[in-house]
């Protein structure tokens, strides 16, 4: 606990019927009504604290949001982690980072953290962890707030780290460990940020460079940043973050989707060294990669409406020949799998 308990709120949870489902998380996605202020260490916090789930961040409260979910499996059947809490949360706990570490105490097992630009099949990834039984969560968003975040030069640099760790630790105690935490594509700008706060492995996630841009382009189209300059950038910046990544000594591992594709073991080999595959494992795998992991969503197959036509392609092969980091490709061995 905090070494002087803090003052905490208990609340009620509405979501607002104007919320963007695939939108970032903010603290005002839920109206909050009857609320009650205890201490951060009172009971009723602490005796169920492995049932409250990171939502969002009140930096100039100096506050996190904590949907509360008695059952483990609230968050099966959907994609990602914060629609399942927009869904489902009634009540939730509002702690002040100084709580965090004390609430949320290091367990010394470190989580893995999946890395991607998008369309490089993490969610597929996300799916073949559940279907083994391995601790894991898709998207919380809680780590998205670190991406917006890096513009605001009056952060204090301790409270990111706080809040970190106290995410990661709480999504451990709910789901279990070692913990494995697929995150959204915009992340990977917080790569290296999340990976000292956490001390976590990380994987990266690519795919072949034009079937990425073809895909990314049939799933979201002309939006503002699937330009061709655009889509060359990110891919390019995915490649630095991996260097900045190996370069500070966290040993990131990289896995390329094709390969997850011919082998059902791949990514397990990645995120947990060794792992042994049981017969009804090797089934549930091949049961997964049967169906479309984003199915029902807009950016499923089924939802995929636009094409690339030849000239925008010839225009991003263009872009990224102006952008290719090839020092890195060839350090990393990487220039003819992209």
């Amino acid at each position: 606990m905090a070494r002087h308990p803090v003052p905490a709120e208990l609340v009620d949870l509405v979501l607002r019927p104007d919320v963007d489902p695939y939108a970032f998380v903010a603290m005002d996605d839920f109206s909050t009504s009857g609320s009650t202020t205890c201490a951060s260490d009172d009971p009723r916090i602490v005796h169920c604290r492995n049932d409250l789930v990171p939502y969002a961040v009140d930096w100039k409260r100096r506050q996190l949001l904590f949907t509360a979910h008695p059952a483990r499996d609230f968050a099966h059947g959907h994609a990602f982690l914060y629609q399942a809490q927009r869904e489902q949360a009634k009540r939730g706990v509002l702690l002040s980072f100084d709580a965090l570490p004390g609430l949320f105490p290091d367990s010394g097992v470190r989580p893995t953290f999946l890395f991607s630009i998008g369309r490089c099949g993490s969610t597929l990834a996300a799916d073949l962890l559940d279907a083994v039984d391995m601790a894991s969560a898709s998207e919380p968003g809680v780590y998205e707030q670190f991406v917006a975040g890096r513009r605001m030069a009056w952060l204090n640099r301790s409270d990111r780290a706080i809040v970190l760790r106290a995410t990661t630790r709480a999504l451990s105690g709910f789901l279990g460990e070692p913990l494995v935490v697929k995150l959204r594509s915009q992340c990977t700008l917080a790569a290296q940020e999340i990976a000292r706060a956490t001390q976590g492995r990380c994987v990266m996630i690519l795919r072949a460079l034009e079937p990425w841009a073809m895909s990314t382009y049939r799933a979201f189209g002309k939006w503002p940043d699937n330009r061709p300059d655009e889509l060359a950038w990110r891919y390019a910046k995915a490649i630095k973050v991996f260097h900045a990544l190996a370069r500070e000594g966290h040993r990131p591992e990289l896995v390329w989707y094709e390969d997850m594709l011919r082998d059902l073991s791949v990514l397990l080999r990645a995120v947990a060294a060794g792992q042994d595959l049981s017969e009804a494992q090797k089934q549930a795998l091949a049961a997964t990669y049967g169906r479309d992991s984003q199915e029902g969503l807009s950016i499923g197959r089924a939802g995929s409406r636009s094409t690339m036509c030849t000239d925008i392609l010839s225009e991003f092969r263009h872009q990224w020949e102006r952008l290719a980091p090839s020092r890195l490709l060839e350090r990393y061995g990487i220039a003819d799998r992209v």
